[in-house]
């Protein structure tokens, strides 16, 4: 028993043995640890760069749109009891909207594929399908919880990452643009449909108008003439000034003649006015539109919210020490480990 317990204690290695086994394997340990170091800095230094550009946007204000604006303004003339066109030309005044747009077409992945597609200086030459997608998830744009608004681009220099994220920005807002002014078009087409529609209705009204006083006139020129009524009385417009038979049927004659030939519709009904009026607006505001507006902005970057460009990978000091560390522990397991061996293998030949 007491035997088998000295053997126990003689397998076991003390801290002493341990000091002196790393100590005679000392250049072995080295080794192991160099070599790990120059894989780690090899690849700290070799392996692609990533940079990170981050800046916070704001709405833009809304004197900066105040041309476009003032534009939609005045087109609500030709709005009038149109609650659901006035609306959405409200929302084109929203400073709050237009970021809206901005956030939902940088986001777009098809915006994302066609920008790589016009500027392919970001792609190398031999580029795959794995990097455009990796291009591709660089470029995002968040909020946080107080609703800020971040945009963000990755890319492998520092200079690329800000030109990607300035670069795209600005076709984004070109795209914005694009669609803010097709909405802008559409409601006003809109708007010109129905009154084009609404004056067709009411010059058919008007025609109606015109004809019931004509067969009206009619039936009282006969009736002027059965009571041999040929001129008008005297006193007819003081006295029978709602009756056309007072006319006789001389004026009744020159009466018809001259309905017949009045070609100007709003005379039998008022609405065409107010309708040809906003008509004629509308064209003529739709033909100036572009004399009118400017290149509607989309966002502002405040002073206090500079773009930021950081590298986030490789972080080259990091990587070094890691594996320097790692190379370390390793080398200790195999010298140890190799010297328990050789210990053991000397005893059992003892």
């Amino acid at each position: 028993m007491d035997k088998s317990g000295e053997n126990v204690n003689n397998n076991e290695l003390s801290l002493s043995d341990y000091i002196k086994t790393i100590y005679d394997g000392k250049l072995k340990v080295i080794t192991i640890t160099l070599f790990f170091g120059i894989i780690g800095t090899l690849y700290a230094f070799l392996s692609n760069e990533k940079w990170v550009t981050r800046v916070q946007i704001l709405p833009a204000s809304y004197n900066q749109n105040i041309d476009t604006f003032n534009f939609i303004s005045l087109l609500k003339v030709g709005f009038e009891n149109e609650d659901n066109l006035s609306k959405r030309l409200n929302k084109l005044q929203e400073p709050q909207y237009i970021l809206s747009m901005f956030y939902n077409n940088f986001n777009g992945s098809i915006n994302k594929e066609n920008f790589f597609k016009d500027n392919n200086s970001f792609i190398k030459k031999n580029n795959n399908e794995s990097e455009l997608k990796t291009l591709i998830n660089g470029i995002s744009i968040n909020k946080d919880k107080d609703d800020l608004v971040s945009i963000t681009s990755t890319y492998k220099t520092k200079k690329g990452a800000y030109e990607l994220l300035s670069r795209y920005s600005k076709y984004v807002d070109r795209r914005v643009n694009q669609i803010y002014y097709s909405e802008l078009d559409s409601i006003i087409n809109l708007r010109l449909k129905y009154l084009k529609k609404s004056i067709e209705s009411n010059i058919s009204l008007a025609k109606h108008i015109r004809n019931k006083d004509i067969s009206a006139a009619e039936i009282t020129e006969k009736i002027a003439e059965s009571v041999n009524q040929i001129e008008p009385l005297k006193n007819f417009h003081t006295l029978n000034e709602n009756s056309d038979i007072a006319l006789g049927s001389k004026g009744l004659k020159e009466k018809i003649i001259q309905l017949k030939n009045e070609n100007n519709m709003a005379v039998f009904n008022k609405n065409l006015v107010k309708l040809t009026n906003q008509y004629d607006f509308l064209s003529n505001a739709k033909n100036d539109k572009n004399d009118k507006v400017s290149q509607l902005i989309t966002h502002e970057v405040s002073d206090s919210l500079i773009f930021n460009t950081n590298k986030v990978a490789p972080r080259k000091g990091i990587i070094i020490i890691m594996s320097l560390f790692l190379g370390f522990m390793l080398s200790l397991v195999v010298v140890i480990f190799q010297g328990k061996l050789t210990s053991e293998y000397t005893k059992s030949n003892l």
